[in-house]
């Protein structure tokens, strides 16, 4: 029967990967289902699937699954499905293994290869792309094919059909007995039980012993088909590597080490630590210490990269223990790979450029990261500078353009004397202003650079010519004013210029979300609003009530700036963590100021572009308030005397009528006086506003 096996049908879940923390999200994710479904706790629902899991195993006599047990508990495979799919973060806890790759795409040269689970599609498809093997499968069956789950005769009768196979022609994969293989045995097909993922590698193995036309492909494998592989050898033993990657086997291990966050390291960060690699090439060959031969292949890979040639080829995790190691060697080992070739060698062999030896030459990740973070910070405040320059400019300009409106101010949020609403965004303006200095004085801590302090600071295996060349070439090469470190072992150990870094961005994300508060607060209404601002409308603002638009730039910022203020609190806790000569929290620190600065600069020129510069003023409901407030009272207490400006409030709160036509019908002040009180620029600047203007007159 073996021996006329043609198609291979995989199950995916504990069979194609193993994963103890992502099988705990799905019954987190189940229970949750449970909990809503039956309006109790998430905790019992756990149990609760646990005891009737554990029941229908007995009464089937095999393991029930999931969906079984939620179908039993009054629930639906589909409302199951709709609810755990988009709490599951594959991609997160879930690393691809190369070993069961290069073992699919081999298989897929001799057989049909298939796959059938349980899952629905969307979530399947996600896990496959994860674990790099979306491409090798011919046809994939899940439980939106038939909505029935397994093991059941009539969806196995489909599957055949649809592969146009017999069950003897067909070999089972799972690592459930009872759920993936039992049945399938029983009508025909072989089987093969998993338990780790060691007993799938040895599928190839069994197809041998059991198919005698079975054997190895040597023919090259097709991209589509995916994915051959390299051994590559460290200290810690030898480790698959895809074979076109250009990053070799420290980046492999991290990629293993730290499925983190599903982030990739920042562009900025890459750029700079691609600059400081050339520099050091450079720098070496000036001194003689790197073969000129060696010394332009890796600047060629370099600039290669800087270009955009290997962008994916930098794939480690931010959240990377360390202080910074496994992007360093990232990139050590996609150079010395490039220049290995520009060379004439062979990728990941390292027999002319090697990662260490010559594209880390005379650096440690200890010197190469704090710089890079320097570097990558500055670039990025350069380009956040830019934009906030930009909003600046705009609300200026606003405030140029609502000189005249004359408005009521308000402190507590309620009426306070008159303000222009130009002063307002002028005001605006002046505080983005202020958040910009204090960015650009940030720079100045950031030009120090501890390049050549090499692991600790005191330049070990760093000729002195060297540290001096490398920080004059960043320079030439970055524009950037930089120097070396007065005390190299001191700009090793701290990380105190990027929390000063980080509070400014905080500082600057408390002005804007301050801002956005304010212009929420004017635009709000538009009929129960204060209304005295138009926002311009980019979307409609609810599914339910028509016509609605809600203010969904400005809450853009909001949530920008929580997130800026929490990311302070981050590179606080990490600078501080810092123990003797390092910091090992490098990495969490620069990917906060990075993030940071990046959202600040896009929420900036949105802010610009989609709100402030389509801003229009409601003169008629700014006059309307003006009129009616209380705070009209103050203007007039040194005209009329605090106890008669007093009792005009009074009887503006009993009567509703405005402070401005009480005084005109008990003739206190003509309405040609009280016009010349109410002129918007003296009253909104120091002074008494009548009295300075009849002093003003007489001037005249």
């Amino acid at each position: 029967m073996a021996s006329r096996i043609r198609a291979i049908i995989f199950d995916l879940d504990g069979t194609l990967y193993s994963s103890d923390g992502f099988a705990n999200e799905i019954k987190r994710g189940a229970a949750t289902y449970i909990a809503g479904l039956k309006g109790i706790t998430a905790d019992t629902a756990a149990t609760l699937i646990k005891e009737t899991r554990e029941r229908l195993s007995r009464e089937n006599s095999q393991e029930a699954t999931l969906s079984q047990v939620c179908i039993e508990l009054g629930g639906s495979v589909a409302g199951f499905h709709a609810t755990v799919t988009p709490l599951l973060h594959p991609e997160t806890a879930l690393t691809p293994d190369y070993q069961v790759a290069s073992l699919l795409a081999k298989l897929s040269q001799g057989y049909d290869l298939y796959l059938y689970t349980n899952n629905n599609r969307v979530l399947t498809n996600r896990i496959l792309e994860t674990l790099e093997i979306s491409g090798l499968f011919e046809k994939i069956f899940t439980i939106e094919d038939f909505w029935q789950p397994k093991p059941d005769r009539n969806v196995l009768k489909h599957i055949f059909d649809t592969i146009r196979r017999t069950p003897v022609e067909c070999l089972f994969v799972g690592d459930r007995y009872d759920v993936d293989l039992k049945l399938p045995a029983e009508m025909g097909s072989s089987d093969f039980l998993v338990s780790t993922i060691q007993d799938l590698l040895g599928l190839e193995s069994f197809l041998s012993r059991h198919n005698h036309e079975w054997k190895t492909p040597n023919v090259p494998l097709s991209k589509e088909k995916l994915m051959i592989t390299r051994t590559e050898k460290d200290t810690l033993g030898t480790l698959e590597v895809p074979a076109d990657a250009y990053y070799g086997i420290q980046t492999a291990r991290a990629i293993v080490n730290f499925p983190i966050s599903g982030l990739k390291p920042h562009p900025a960060l890459v750029w700079a630590t691609l600059t400081i690699k050339l520099s050091a090439a450079l720098a070496n060959s000036e001194t003689g210490r790197l073969s000129q031969e060696r010394g332009n292949a890796i600047v060629q890979a370099a600039k290669e990269a800087l270009s955009g040639a290997f962008a994916d080829q930098f794939v480690v995790d931010p959240f990377q223990a360390g202080a910074g190691t496994s992007h360093n060697m990232n990139t050590n080992e996609v150079l010395a790979n490039r220049a290995e070739e520009i060379l004439g060698g062979t990728r990941g062999v390292y027999a002319k450029v090697h990662p260490n030896d010559h594209v880390n030459m005379a650096q440690s990740t200890n010197d190469v990261f704090p710089t890079a973070m320097r570097l990558s910070a500055l670039r990025m405040i350069e380009e956040l500078l830019l934009e906030m320059d930009g909003l600046k400019d705009s609300l200026r300009a606003k405030g140029s353009e609502f000189d005249g409106i004359l408005k009521s101010g308000r402190t507590h949020l309620q009426d306070a004397v008159p303000i222009r609403l130009g002063q307002e965004f002028e005001a605006y303006a002046v505080a983005i202003e202020k958040n910009t200095a204090n960015l650009r004085g940030c720079r100045e801590n950031l030009y120090q650079l501890g390049l050549g302090g090499t692991a600790v600071g005191t330049g070990l295996n760093a000729e002195p010519r060297y540290i001096e060349q490398v920080v004059k070439i960043i320079r030439e090469e970055t524009g950037f004013p930089v120097v070396n470190a007065a005390n190299l072992i001191e700009t090793t150990q701290n990380m105190d210029p990027f929390v000063v870094l980080s509070s400014s961005l905080k500082g600057a994300a408390i002005n804007l979300t301050r801002i956005a508060n304010d212009l929420r607060l004017l635009s709000s209404g538009p009929m129960t609003g204060l209304n005295e601002i138009n926002l311009p409308p980019v979307q409609p603002g609810s599914s339910i009530m028509p016509g609605k638009v809600n203010p969904v730039i400005l809450e853009m910022i909001n949530m920008v700036s929580f997130q800026v203020m929490g990311a302070d609190t981050v590179v606080t806790l990490a600078a501080q963590a810092g123990q003797m000569e390092l910091n090992v929290m490098m990495p969490v620190i620069i990917h906060n100021i990075l993030s940071s600065i990046e959202i600040l600069k896009n929420a900036s020129r949105k802010l610009r572009e989609s709100c402030i510069d389509g801003i229009t003023a409601n003169i008629a409901q700014c006059s309307h308030y003006l009129e009616s407030s209380v705070g009209m009272a103050t203007v007039l207490a040194p005209l009329l005397g605090y106890a008669a400006a007093a009792e005009i409030v009074k009887e503006s709160l009993r009567t509703g009528r405005s402070t401005k036509d009480i005084i005109v019908a008990r003739e206190l002040l003509s309405p040609e006086a009280l016009a010349e009180i109410i002129d918007p620029y003296p009253l909104t600047t120091p002074g008494i506003s009548g009295k300075r203007n009849t002093k003003q007159k007489e001037e005249l």
